[in-house]
């Protein structure tokens, strides 16, 4: 174990804020400023969570949100117990595109399952990695992130995706419930991708990018 732990980072928003360019974005940051760190992508990054992702983007697979709940609570048991908790131990910073938040945004808010419920599942499966070291939500109006998924040519039959505006007004709202909820910063993502990877930067710990 290194004397010195890694963070834990998270880069939150709903599809089409930017997430995953910003995650990048930071990553090659961090690896300038000769930090370890590895980039990760919820759900997946391990042999059963890439496998359950397959699952959970196929839109010709209907379901419950219960059970959608299940297999991201398995993804996530998963990564934390081979990935992220054993990168911390070793002195690794991991940046993760989403975590358990973007539950609390879809399958709360978006599906309607009880807040409660998911946090206390959540809390069980993570354990003392319930709480990331530090956390921003991206956040762009939905008409932006309608336009910014037509434009990226993903799946058409992509589970979430495909929902309606009226399912990610939902998940707009949720996302903003959690930043007060855990008082986290709010980025504008309709700012340049220069302005927004600024603005999570001026926000981290300082000893990150020293």
């Amino acid at each position: 174990m290194s004397e010195k732990l890694g963070q834990y980072i998270v880069i939150e928003g709903t599809d089409g804020a930017g997430t995953t360019t910003q995650k990048d974005l930071l990553q090659k940051t961090l690896i300038e400023n000769n930090e370890n760190v590895i980039g990760l992508a919820e759900p997946g990054g391990t042999l059963i969570g890439d496998e359950l992702r397959l699952i959970v983007k196929n839109g010709s697979l209907p379901r419950s949100p219960e059970t959608n709940l299940d297999i991201f609570t398995i993804c996530r048991r998963e990564l934390v117990r081979q990935v992220i908790e054993p990168a911390l131990e070793e002195g690794t910073h991991v940046i993760s595109d989403r975590n358990w938040f973007s539950t609390i945004a879809y399958q709360g808010f978006g599906e309607g399952l009880s807040i409660e419920d998911i946090t206390n599942r959540m809390k069980l499966a993570l354990g003392k990695l319930f709480l990331p070291n530090f956390a921003v939500i991206i956040d762009v109006p939905v008409e932006v992130s309608e336009v910014r998924i037509g434009h990226r040519g993903t799946d058409a039959n992509d589970n979430f995706e495909k929902k309606g505006r009226d399912f990610f007004e939902k998940v707009r709202e949720g996302y903003l419930w959690i930043a007060k909820e855990y008082d986290l910063s709010i980025i504008d993502g309709t700012q340049s991708i220069k302005e927004v990877q600024s603005s999570i930067e001026d926000l981290l710990p300082k000893t990150l990018l020293s």
